[in-house]
């Protein structure tokens, strides 16, 4: 009895011991596995320890990378600053046609009393401009019933002379100044000289036989048929000049057009030029001259010489 009993026990005991082994087994699996998961983490450290060294290897490119990106980027913010710090074109609200001093030019075709010619235009300030230019005025006509009174210094006589033909000459250089009193305005003062010497041409006739007379103070000694030339030279070869105007001496556009009004003083100084003249003859009288006489006509009408003229302008410049 006893011994089956032990029998039994031992039985048991092996059937415990053979039931426990898996147990065992697993408990060990899961003691290794937790070694593991505990071992595990130095390895991780490793990896991130090896990955922030690969990172630090990797910094200096890195480094070099973002130093030349800020370069690049502080290049072009300077770049930008140095544009926007250069100062930036004056926009000039003026028009071309009024500059400055030797801005603009201009050239000028013109006609009216001084006759027809050209002008060469210059700025000199906004509202002053300059013409240098140059006209010539020719007109002969064929006087009907036209006379002159003049004297035989003989018997101081009178005598009349016919007059043929009369051509007026007037060749002129001008220097000219315009003034406009508003920058962009068409209205304009100007002030200037014309230089040249002008003159009327006379071919006349006096009666046969009259060897020898005097007109205005000159003493003349005809052709043999009678017929008798002269120059009447009028004024000096300097004469001031005044005058007003509409338009722009140089013009906004391209092309423009210009009108001017004045008087040219050529003053009293007349002379007697002639193949006829005899400058031994003296008058002997003081009597007035007539005053359908030619030289007392010039004296009285021609001191001022009215100036119309119209001008066409180019702007060159």
């Amino acid at each position: 009895m006893m011994l089956s009993t032990k029998i039994f026990m031992a039985a048991a005991a092996l059937t415990a011991a053979t039931c426990s082994l898996p147990s065992a087994a697993a408990a060990q699996a899961a003691r290794q596995a937790d070694k593991s998961r505990t071992a595990s983490p130095p390895k991780r450290e490793q990896s991130n320890a090896a990955a922030g060294k690969s990172r630090t290897t990797s910094s200096p490119r890195q480094e070099q990378r973002s130093s030349s990106s800020s370069s690049s980027s502080s290049a072009a913010a300077a770049d930008k600053s140095q544009t926007a710090s250069l100062p930036e074109p004056e926009q000039s609200d003026k028009p071309a046609y009024a500059g400055g001093l030797l801005e603009n030019f201009a050239l000028g075709v013109k006609g009216g009393t001084t006759g027809i010619g050209g002008d060469l235009c210059v700025s000199l300030h906004p509202n002053i401009k300059a013409r240098l230019g140059f006209s010539y005025l020719w007109y002969s006509y064929l006087p009907d019933g036209m006379e002159s009174t003049v004297t035989d210094p003989r018997d101081n006589s009178e005598h009349t002379m016919g007059l043929d033909k009369i051509k007026l000459s007037f060749p002129s250089a001008n220097l000219l100044v315009d003034f406009f009193p508003m920058r962009s305005g068409i209205f304009h003062v100007t002030l200037g000289c014309f230089f040249g010497q002008n003159k009327i041409s006379a071919l006349g006739h006096v009666p046969a036989g009259l060897p020898q007379f005097v007109i205005a103070d000159y003493g003349l000694i005809p052709n043999p048929d009678g017929s008798v030339s002269a120059d009447l030279n009028i004024g000096s070869s300097v004469k001031p000049y005044f005058g007003i105007g509409l338009g722009r001496t140089i013009p906004k556009r391209r092309v423009g057009f210009k009108f001017e009004l004045g008087a040219v003083y050529q003053g009293k100084n007349l002379s007697l030029t002639s193949k006829n003249l005899d400058h031994s003859l003296v008058a002997s009288t003081n009597k007035e001259m007539n005053e359908n006489d030619i030289i007392s006509t010039a004296k009285t009408y021609l001191q001022l010489w009215p100036v119309m003229a119209f001008t066409l302008t180019f702007r060159i410049k």
